[in-house]
Parts: structure tokens; sequence; C-alpha cells
């Protein structure tokens, strides 16, 4: 099941007036990226399905991976330079995905929250018809005041009455710094800051037991992480699929084994450095218990 939602903003950006093939190449890797941004596949691939010629798919990703002068992510990052993707092991990283899909959901709370507001307000009103209805059957004549709130609200107070409602439940970006049960502990100690709405959101829904282990091993697995290098942050999975698949329960020698790949020297280094942490730990914890029994 594809993830990409297509925002609007698509058309204010850069990339709209880039000529048809790379205004093609894009929308399919928003067609196919996942949950996280994370495109898998080939350039022959991607040309397959694309129905285009593989020097133009491969022109459109190294103008992907170049900065862009006129990219308006420029201004909510500077860091990237304007640059749509980044290249992964397996496939692409589309950088920004996770801030345009929160953009997109945002949208749908305020579009729900409209739709709720008509439905509740047209159940009033047939609610309303079908009483003064009864009185009339009954033989008695209904009230004036009664029948002047029989009035179809306009579209404009609908909308008003929506705004209101919406914010009363704020989108997941604007909820993000609301503790929940030790999700600010957690949030401060996971290596990688996006999507706090969607982490906070996966958070609510674990038990306190759930939660409480989750505190635990997010400390071993920012360690595991700590000095990683740079290209390797790209195998490092989001706050909200971390929490939503449960990633406590891992084997914790995968998530070294998974910041230092490619890198044998530095994953030998911190496997001895956590072997000899387990050891301090287990006599730390037989030296007091020692000490306690005096």
């Amino acid at each position: 099941m594809p993830y990409a939602k297509l925002h609007s903003q698509i058309v204010n950006s850069s990339i709209w007036s880039e000529d048809s093939d790379t205004c093609k190449v894009w929308i399919t890797l928003l067609a196919l990226a996942d949950r996280e941004g994370f495109v898998f596949g080939s350039p022959s691939g991607l040309a397959r399905i694309a129905a285009l010629s593989l020097e133009k798919v491969t022109a459109a990703l190294e103008k992907f991976k170049g900065p862009d002068e006129q990219s308006s992510d420029l201004r909510s990052n500077q860091e990237n330079a304007g640059r749509r993707i980044e290249e992964t092991g397996a496939g692409w990283k589309l950088i920004n995905f996770e801030h345009y899909r929160e953009l997109k959901d945002a949208d749908e709370q305020r579009d729900l929250a409209k739709h709720r507001k008509r439905k509740q307000r047209a159940k009033q009103r047939d609610g309303h018809e079908d009483r003064v209805t009864r009185r009339d059957n009954a033989g008695r004549e209904p009230k004036s005041h009664a029948m002047s709130h029989d009035v179809t609200p306009s579209e404009a107070e609908a909308e008003a009455e929506a705004e209101a409602e919406a914010k009363k439940h704020p989108s997941p970006r604007k909820r993000g710094d609301v503790d929940e049960g030790g999700f600010s502990e957690w949030w401060g100690t996971y290596p990688k800051k996006i999507g706090k709405g969607n982490a906070l959101e996966a958070w609510k829904k674990l038990t306190p037991e759930d939660r409480r282990l989750a505190l635990e091993a997010v400390k071993v697995f920012a360690s595991s992480w700590a000095g990683a290098p740079e290209e390797n942050r790209q195998f490092l999975v989001g706050p909200a699929p971390w929490l939503n698949q449960k990633r406590w329960t891992d084997d914790t020698t995968e998530w070294t084994r998974m910041a230092f790949r490619d890198n044998p020297e530095m994953l030998k280094r911190r496997k001895k450095q956590a072997e000899d942490d387990a050891h301090r730990a287990m006599m730390e914890r037989i030296h007091g218990t020692q000490e306690d029994s005096e």
C-alpha cells in the first residue's frame, strides 16, 4: 500500500517547472515511497515503472540529488540546499517526505472536522423535524419559536464551527510538545528527531508496561547509534515505526551492527565496548547485593 499523499504545494514548487519526464519520475517516486519516505529499487526498475527510458530516469535522479536554489524547502531546511533525494544502499530516501506527509495529515483532520460538524447539524435538524411532525400528527399546532430553529446553517457557519473544533484537536505537529506518560523523556533520548506528532500518537497506543520497556530500551538504542558514520544514519528507523513495531524487542546487537555496517573495525570496537559495559554492570549488581547482605 503506498503512503504518498500528493500535497497541493507541489504545483508551487520549483519541480513543477521542470520538463514533463522529470515531473513524472518525481511523482513515481512519491507513489513508490513507504511510510518513512524510502523507495527501494534501481534506476532500471524505476524506468520500467515510469515507462521512460533509463537515460531520462537517470538524468532526473541526478537532478533530484543536486542542489536547487529555487526550492521552497530552503526556507525550512537550508542544510540540504534544496536537494530532494539521497541515495541509500537499496534505493533512495525522499528528503522532507515526513514534513509534507504531516501537512497533508493536518489538512485531512480539518476536512474530517468539517464533515463531522455537518453530519452533527444535519442529525440535529432531522431530529427537530421529526419532533415537529409528531406534534402535527397529534393534532397540536407546533410552536412558532420551535419552528424558528429549523434553519439550515450556512456553509460559512459550518466551516467556522469546524475550525473551532479543529482547534480543540490540534494537528500532531502542534501536539508534539505535550507530555504523555514519559513521552518527552523518550523523545529526548531517541536519536532521530522526525515525525514527532506521529510518534506521540504511537506512544498513546502503548500500554504502561510497553512504555516502561520503551523508555529502558531507547537508552540502549541511542547508545548503539552514538558515533555511527553519517552515511549509515539512513538506516536509522524513524521514531513512530520504532514504537509501532515494538522495536525494543529486537536483539540489541542488531542495532550496533546496523549502525556500524560496512565498518568492521569500528563495529568490533563497539561490540567489545558493549561487552565491557555489560560485564561492569553485572559486577556492580553483584557487589551491590553483597553490600546489602552485610
